[in-house]
């Protein structure tokens, strides 16, 4: 990810995306400080619930998809297709008294499209995640990020 692309991270300040704090290069490596999210990825934690055979409860899985959609529709509005939507790039922090909350982050393949109606074209994410046209290798745009949000 370039220092430009990484900077542009700055913009994207929303209480459901992993905020950026800083990013530096460091032997030749760009280094970008994220927010810490103390409660580890989605993923784990579907693990262990699956695990321990403990359902999440409806309620739970709404607000989960409610957090991800209202990423999903901050970084959108910013021209941001994230292209690797997934469990493993959601985010558990604890807020307060509350219930956890649940950040999108890991923005490494992340894409910014110039005008409202570009189109990316490069295929990339994971493919049990990914959204038809990519998998066919045809362009996409935020609909991709959709579909992946639905998988979850």
């Amino acid at each position: 990810m370039p220092r430009w692309q990484a900077q542009h991270l700055q913009l994207l300040q929303h209480t459901a995306v992993v905020a950026y704090r800083d990013c530096f290069i460091h032997d030749d490596c760009l280094c970008i400080v994220m927010e810490y999210c103390e409660c580890g990825d989605l993923e784990k934690w579907v693990d262990v619930r699956r695990r321990a055979r403990q359902r999440p409860s409806e309620s739970s899985a709404l607000r989960v998809f409610a957090q991800l959609c209202m990423a999903l529709e901050h970084v959108h509005a910013h021209r941001v297709v994230h292209r690797d939507v997934k469990t493993s790039n959601l985010f558990i922090t604890r807020d307060a008294e509350g219930p956890p909350v649940v950040k999108l982050g890991d923005f490494g393949i992340s894409r910014v499209l110039g005008a409202t109606g570009d189109l990316a074209a490069t295929a990339v994410g994971t493919p049990c995640y990914m959204a038809p046209e990519l998998l066919d290798e045809r362009p996409y745009d935020y609909k991709a990020d959709v579909w992946s949000a639905g998988c979850v």
